[in-house]
């Protein structure tokens, strides 16, 4: 999203490892991106599968999809994906909805920026400013521990491996108060659950801090910005590089981003 093609962090990592397959999208949530990986992983058998996690909007997308019992099976031991072929009246199908998804990106991109001009003229952005900008409270999500180590174990069907990115919020790099006790009611669960599985992650937000500039790694509205996709990019590929000694080409599929 609010990229154009090329620039999105599949294809940045493509330029060192070909074979990079994206299966992101929008709306999708931790347990849509398990489902993914469950269903097209046995058949790309990828040595490294990458789930981002977006602080924005993951922990309520899970929550959403909680309360769908196809995808809900998704957790259980044995649980059947279905298979990875696709069929071409399924891919005619897709385009179109792709077609519409991106349209709708344009015009939600104008409305955003009309929001933004209309925030800031009545003074509602005044908090954001000052850092003074908090999101509701997350809730408690045993599922997503869950998730983790079922990832862990599908990818190990094939002898592959998981690496799990965390992307903050925008929101975490504006103003000029420290609120980082705020954001870091996300953060801490997170790689709680992830450590608890033994898997290694990427603390985008400890990454992003290292610039002078932090908000430059995201477009307008919170997705990546080209600048974002690339350093991420070449993150992911340098963990390949160091894990598997292989920078010319692992065979590295970004299993899940959320649509980011």
């Amino acid at each position: 999203m609010c990229l154009p093609a090329g620039e999105d962090v599949a294809s940045k990592m493509r330029a060192t490892a070909p074979r990079t397959a994206s299966l992101g999208f929008r709306g999708a949530g931790p347990l849509m991106e398990l489902a993914a990986l469950g269903r097209f992983g046995p058949a790309l058998k990828p040595k490294l599968s990458v789930f981002v996690y977006y602080a924005g909007n993951d922990g309520e997308n899970l929550e959403h999809e909680m309360t769908q019992p196809w995808l809900r099976a998704a957790l259980l031991e044995g649980a059947s994906f279905g298979g990875a072929e696709i069929s071409p009246a399924q891919i005619t199908k897709a385009d179109g909805v792709i077609a519409a998804l991106w349209q709708d990106d344009a015009d939600g991109l104008t409305r955003y920026r009309a929001r933004v001009w209309r925030n800031f003229l009545a003074l509602s952005q005044t908090f954001a400013a000052l850092g003074l900008h908090y999101p509701s409270a997350p809730k408690p999500q045993p599922e997503f521990a869950v998730i983790v180590a079922r990832a862990r174990e599908i990818a190990a069907g094939w002898g592959g491996e998981v690496l799990f990115v965390f992307l903050p919020r925008a929101e975490r790099f504006r103003g000029g108060l420290n609120n980082d006790f705020v954001f870091d009611q996300s953060r801490t669960p997170f790689f709680r659950a992830v450590k608890a599985a033994g898997l290694p992650a990427i603390d985008l937000t400890r990454e992003f801090e290292t610039d002078a500039d932090p908000l430059s790694f995201y477009a307008e509205d919170g997705h990546f910005s080209p600048k974002g996709a690339a350093y991420v990019a070449d993150l992911i590929i340098d963990f390949a590089d160091d894990r598997f000694n292989d920078a010319a080409g692992p065979e590295i599929a970004k299993a899940a981003e959320g649509g980011r």
